[in-house]
């Protein structure tokens, strides 16, 4: 999604004159143009994140939008503390760009993935998050970011689109309509969740929804195929608590719903202390195409 980010950018560099952007030293071979096109307005801060934010923080502060952008561990973790102190309390309008959410970085191990991402900028209150799933998802998301005056945290992924028309970005949108199970999830891991679906009999089973940002409220679409289904599976490429199997959980038992499964897979970290390529590790924590299809199986049998 990285190259499908920077054309945008590169676009959008010509109309928004305040765009200022900060990168930790990563971009080669994707971020060039846009770096033609800024030219002064196109900071590469080094490998001081940190301070990178500090600068976001002051140069938003004098009235810029300003894009960081780096690989997602880099831009979250490493960082929280100025973005806690120095950009979400005072709601500074700072656009925080990870590329390579969950274990997008693969054979690199911890250091470069990120599964903890969604938990770390959910607690920052002033925080919009967005996490876009398919590759048409991308210039849509942008096109929300760069009109909202806040600070946001956009988690970038393999790009793909599906074989199908799927509708629009929102907030939380419905992929597939099916009767039997309620599934949801975010990211680019949608496509392992339709290619469970391609081995079963029936589309028609699996009522498929997509998160694309937090924080998050039901549609009302929703709440009906919980009702109608009373199964629920939650899959995500992130830790169990602080994800959206948390947030959705939540919401669940705050509205009193009494669901007669709920299933919550999400990434394991290394049981195995082991590192490999992104599908890999999918596979390690059972959120491939294969297990999915055998949870949805067993909760429909």
């Amino acid at each position: 999604m990285r190259k499908l980010f920077a054309k945008f950018m590169e676009n959008v560099s010509f109309e928004k004159e305040n765009i200022v952007f900060l990168t930790g030293d990563v971009g080669f071979m994707s971020l060039e143009g846009l770096r033609e096109n800024l030219k002064h307005r196109f900071i590469n801060a080094g490998v001081a994140e940190q301070n990178m934010i500090g600068v976001a923080a002051g140069l938003a502060f004098m009235g810029n939008m300003v894009w960081c952008y780096s690989i997602a561990p880099f831009v979250t973790a490493r960082v929280y503390e100025q973005l806690r102190n120095d950009v979400d309390l005072h709601c500074m309008n700072v656009k925080v760009v990870g590329n390579g959410g969950g274990y997008g970085y693969g054979i690199m191990g911890p250091t470069h993935h990120t599964i903890d991402d969604i938990a770390l900028m959910h607690a920052l209150r002033n925080f919009k998050i967005y996490v876009p799933a398919f590759a048409s998802d991308v210039e849509q998301v942008l096109k929300l970011m760069v009109n909202e005056n806040v600070p946001s945290y956009l988690r970038l992924g393999l790009a793909q689109d599906a074989a199908f028309d799927v509708p629009v970005f929102s907030p939380m949108r419905n992929i597939s309509r099916g009767d039997k199970i309620t599934v949801v999830t975010a990211g680019p891991l949608i496509h392992e969740v339709i290619g469970s679906m391609d081995k079963l009999s029936g589309k028609e089973v699996v009522d498929l929804w997509c998160i694309g940002q937090l924080p998050l409220s039901f549609p009302d679409e929703f709440i009906l195929s919980l009702r109608k289904t009373k199964k629920l599976l939650v899959l995500e490429e992130h830790i169990s608590h602080g994800g959206i199997g948390s947030v959705i959980s939540t919401e669940v038992l705050s509205k009193g719903f009494a669901l007669d499964m709920f299933v919550h897979r999400y990434a394991l970290g290394y049981p195995s202390k082991r590192y490999g390529s992104q599908m890999w590790h999918r596979k390690e924590c059972k959120i491939d195409s294969e297990a999915i299809y055998y949870d949805i199986m067993d909760m429909i049998a």
